[in-house]
């Protein structure tokens, strides 16, 4: 017995004896050839406006602001007309709870792209979220005369003008890119939004009537008149409870 563990020692090292050779042939021929040119200093190419923009996004989506907001801004150095950079960092303030400062580079990249209506469009948004209404709307129309065919330039027109009981014309507005169900749909959803139950039940009816198939716009109508029937069930209940009286 002894001798068959002797033997396998002998044989397991007479196959690494012939293993090691093989190992060290396929190493050698892996590295034969013409050795890789050293890369210098000067063919590393600094990083452009484009790769910090491209940055700054990968950043933010992962809610490192912080970071988004250098990588934007060395965009902005490199090159500070750059439509991209310009709305991303504007879009990241808005975001991050700083409309005013947004409002500030959506108003430059306006300057620098005027036929831009992704940049009117934003700058209409910012004006709302910073209440300045009457500015909004004129930003956001024009978004709609430069890119007609943009649905949700139109949705966001249509919004601004219901929150200014412009109801006539956000009817218009969706009009212009929604079938007229459709439009009459949204725009009773907007107007329910805003508390205006009347007006956008009418616009539900008016949308159930041009196309029976709207389930939703039905819906909406029915849970306006549980809403209407709730109040008037309350409306004669004290707005105060009584103040308790010391036993």
């Amino acid at each position: 017995m002894g001798d068959v563990v002797r033997l396998n020692h002998v044989y397991r090292s007479w196959i690494l004896c012939l293993a090691l050779p093989l190992v060290g042939c396929a190493l050698d021929q892996g590295i034969e050839g013409r050795a890789p040119q050293a890369v210098s200093q000067a063919d590393v190419k600094p990083p452009n406006a484009k790769m910090h923009v491209e940055m700054a996004r990968m950043l933010g989506r992962s809610g490192e602001v912080g970071g988004a907001e250098v990588h934007y801004q060395e965009a902005l150095r490199i090159s500070p007309q750059d439509l991209a950079a310009q709305l991303g960092y504007a879009r990241l303030l808005v975001g991050n709870g700083k409309p005013e400062r947004a409002c500030g580079w959506f108003e430059r990249a306006q300057q620098d792209h005027p036929e831009s209506a992704a940049v009117h469009n934003d700058l209409g948004l910012c004006y709302a979220e910073c209440g300045r209404s009457a500015d909004a709307i004129v930003a956001v129309r024009r978004a709609t005369e430069l890119q007609p065919d943009e649905v949700r330039y139109h949705n966001n027109f249509a919004r601004l003008l219901v929150a200014k009981n412009q109801t006539d014309e956000a009817l218009n507005a969706l009009l212009a890119v929604h079938p007229p169900a459709v439009a009459h749909y949204n725009a009773g959803f907007l107007l329910q939004s805003h508390g205006k139950r009347a007006a956008a039940a009418a616009q539900f009816e008016k949308a159930v009537a041009l196309d029976p198939s709207l389930v939703s716009a039905r819906r909406w109508n029915q849970e306006i008149a549980r809403r209407d029937q709730l109040d008037r069930q309350t409306a004669g209940f004290p707005t105060r409870l009584p103040r308790a009286e010391i036993q």
